[in-house]
């Protein structure tokens, strides 16, 4: 047998020549055993003790990678043509590789290890608050300290995120993993108010010490990494109340962050970004702050310049570029109408009394949802268009189910009801515009969705209208005709206007576009009959 010292050697050489990944499938050969390697290596070197070289310490972390990968998959397939696995081979290396549990248990001396490595390789990195410089030259060149750092983090999150591993014999078995990564002082603190059991204890003292280092790394990649490993965490832990809001605050500062690696030269890649404007909302206590934050801070400065896709221009967010928009939009518009929904299902499972608080709520989401659709007239994009009436009509079924509990508080809360629904009618107004201009420059993203959109408009209209006849407010309806208008609000002539092959307007079939209702919902003081003019007919909610 090899010593561990030849066997590091070996790998030292390998990592010195050639990259380690195409050669994974040699190390697959190798026992399980000899990730006790990894225990040698240590800060320095210390007398009567074997030191691993850093590449070779990266070789055997990127092979146990790879090996996590194989086994924390998760709901393997079963054996083909309904064999069964015999117990001659339930021990060898290859049941093991394929076991969760099994890869787990026979890796479990090694999280010590692996946590000497993580804080050790981090202080390097200058992922703590004693360390003030940082050589960017060396870290973005042929440095392994960030490699050894993304793959620690990448083996914990597959193991946290493994679904065969739910329950409680897989606490049993993540408990020792979480405890090793935890501070003893942070145990000791978190009381069974933060913590309700001891795995949610180990959770959240993990959390803390993962934070801290995730707030201090150097470089985009690994921040977002350590915060899609803590999003993780949070979940698996039992944990996401207390950690949400933090999550969520990392996030964005992945986002907000200026960073070596993402340049205008070297962008950052789109998709991470995305998936951090998702994380950051949707762990926020506060969605429709944040919401508007995004839309005044990010989506609204961003120039439509398809030569500049890749330029940064945002002060504030360095590492955002102009070619965000479009899925950061999708992104957003997205947990709007994710928030309404959720509205909808609290209104109807809670009793009357909580109307006031409710009917705030969705003044907040109907007006932070008019601005995003006001924003995306702006640009004539077929996805950004397609998503606002995907989404809207979505939201639009549920303002319909709101209409009782906002009629229900009309006299009461008179100004609120009223705003809300001038926020949905601004609403309904781009999704009417977003329809013409769809069918005017034939785009069948937008063409597909529109007898879907037309036919919730009428509905909303008429509930409306309902609303108003049960509250004997009817001295505030009125009908009149809306004119067909592109996304810049100019008239659309009929000429240009897509027809039936018998020669009428596709979208003119009788009352189902010709209905509207006044945005005071029942006021005749402020608009006293004036309703024969153009500016008016546009101010009105229609179908």
């Amino acid at each position: 047998k090899k010593s561990k010292l030849q066997m590091a050697s070996t790998y030292g050489i390998l990592t010195r020549f050639t990259h380690v990944r195409p050669q994974a499938g040699c190390f697959r050969e190798m026992d399980l055993a000899v990730y006790q390697l990894l225990q040698s290596h240590a800060p320095g070197r210390q007398e009567r003790r074997e030191v691993l070289l850093t590449d070779t310490t990266l070789a055997l972390l990127q092979d146990m990678w790879s090996k996590a990968d194989h086994a924390l998959t998760g709901h393997r397939k079963p054996s083909p043509f309904g064999r069964t696995q015999d117990a001659s081979s339930s021990g060898s290396r290859d049941a093991a590789w394929s076991d969760p549990f099994k890869f787990l248990k026979s890796v479990a001396r090694l999280w010590p290890a692996l946590r000497v490595i993580f804080e050790t390789t981090a202080v390097d990195l200058g992922a703590t608050d004693e360390t003030v410089e940082v050589d960017t030259d060396k870290l973005l060149g042929d440095s392994p300290l960030p490699d050894i750092l993304s793959t620690i983090i990448a083996i914990l999150n597959k193991a946290l995120s493994c679904p065969d591993l739910d329950g409680a014999r897989g606490d049993a078995i993540l408990l020792p993993i979480l405890k090793c990564f935890s501070s003893a002082d942070s145990m000791d603190r978190d009381g069974p108010e933060d913590a309700p059991d001891e795995m949610a204890r180990a959770a959240v003292s993990a959390f803390r010490m993962l934070e801290r280092i995730g707030k201090e790394v150097p470089t985009f990649e690994l921040c977002s990494s350590m915060v899609a490993l803590l999003s993780t965490l949070a979940d698996r832990g039992r944990v996401a109340e207390q950690t949400n809001e933090r999550v969520s605050c990392l996030a964005i500062f992945c986002v907000r962050q200026s960073w070596p690696d993402a340049t205008s030269e070297r962008p950052a890649d789109r998709g991470v970004l995305t998936s951090l404007i998702r994380t950051h909302l949707a762990r926020s206590s506060e969605p429709v702050e944040k919401v508007e934050a995004l839309l005044t801070e990010v989506l609204d400065q961003m120039p439509k310049d398809s030569k500049k896709q890749n330029s940064a221009e945002l002060e504030d967010y360095p590492c955002v570029t102009c070619g965000c928009f479009q899925p950061f939009f999708k992104v957003i518009i997205e947990h709007s109408s994710d928030a309404i929904v959720r509205l909808e299902g609290q209104v109807s499972s809670s009793p009357s009394d909580s109307d006031s608080a409710h009917l705030e709520e969705l003044q907040g989401l109907s007006g932070s949802f008019a601005s995003l659709l006001g924003l995306a007239k702006k640009w004539d994009d077929s996805e950004v268009l397609a998503a606002c009436l995907k989404w809207g009509n979505r939201s639009l079924s549920s303002f319909t189910r709101l209409v009782p509990m906002m009629f229900r508080q009309l006299k009461h809360n008179k100004d609120a009801v009223k705003k809300a629904i001038k926020s949905i009618q601004d609403s309904t107004k781009v999704m009417q515009h977003i329809c013409a201009h769809g069918k005017i420059k034939t785009d069948k993203r937008v063409i597909a969705l529109v007898p879907y959109v037309k036919k919730n408009l009428e509905t909303f209209l008429f509930k409306v209208k309902a609303g108003l006849s049960a509250t004997n407010a009817m001295e505030g309806w009125w009908m009149g005709n809306m004119k067909h208008r592109d996304l810049g609000g100019k008239e659309i002539e009929s000429s240009q206007y897509p027809m039936h092959e018998s020669g009428e307007e596709e979208d003119n079939d009788g009352k189902e576009d010709d209905g509207e209702e006044k945005e005071d919902a029942g006021s005749q003081e402020e608009e006293d009959g004036n309703a024969s003019t153009e500016d008016e007919e546009e101010e009105a909610v229609s179908d």
